[in-house]
């Protein structure tokens, strides 16, 4: 069976019952970064598009295939928070599950060791630790086919949340004032 395992992060060696309040706390402090991140993203969009980013929110929460709105603005990103013992020693990792713009916050923000893997590709491309990386992950997903059986399941950014759009909507209004369209 091949597997993919992409946007993975390992958190902590050697965890313990309290790391998990650690992690937890990591994921609300990712969070608020990402609120910051995400209006400042809106706040560029809106000024290159010209467009009033309240009546872009309406657009998008009524229709996300609208091509000028929908990969701009689909911020949606989900996490699985994995505790898993290999060999007698406690994990704890992160893996992502991000729209596109999502990835790129990812790219510039998480501070983690990535632990992707890939069951297909050139034996790790000479990372040192992809024998580990591979009884990590096939332990994991041994015999389940969902990260939601695996782990605790945490959205980052869902696209309905209210409180995260609220929050959102408060940083982009210190960034930026409603442009008018031009006509």
């Amino acid at each position: 069976m091949s597997m993919r395992v992409f946007h993975a992060y390992l958190f902590k060696e050697n965890a313990e019952f309290k790391d998990i309040a650690e992690a937890r706390k990591y994921i609300r402090d990712l969070q608020k970064e990402y609120v910051k991140w995400v209006a400042k993203d809106m706040s560029t969009w809106t000024t290159i598009l010209k467009l009033d980013y309240f009546e872009q929110m309406k657009k998008l929460q009524s229709d996300t295939k609208n091509p000028e709105i929908g990969g701009v603005w689909d911020f949606q990103l989900q996490c699985i928070m994995i505790a898993k013992e290999v060999d007698g020693v406690n994990y704890i990792a992160f893996q992502f599950f991000p729209s596109n713009p999502a990835a790129k916050f990812l790219r510039e923000h998480v501070k983690l060791r990535e632990f992707w893997y890939e069951n297909q590709t050139d034996e790790g491309f000479d990372l040192p630790d992809w024998d580990f990386r591979r009884k990590f992950w096939d332990e994991v997903y041994s015999d389940v086919s969902s990260p939601s059986q695996v782990g605790f399941a945490c959205d980052i950014y869902d696209g309905t949340n209210f409180r995260t759009t609220h929050e959102i909507m408060s940083e982009l209004s210190k960034l930026t004032k409603p442009q008018k369209k031009e006509e």
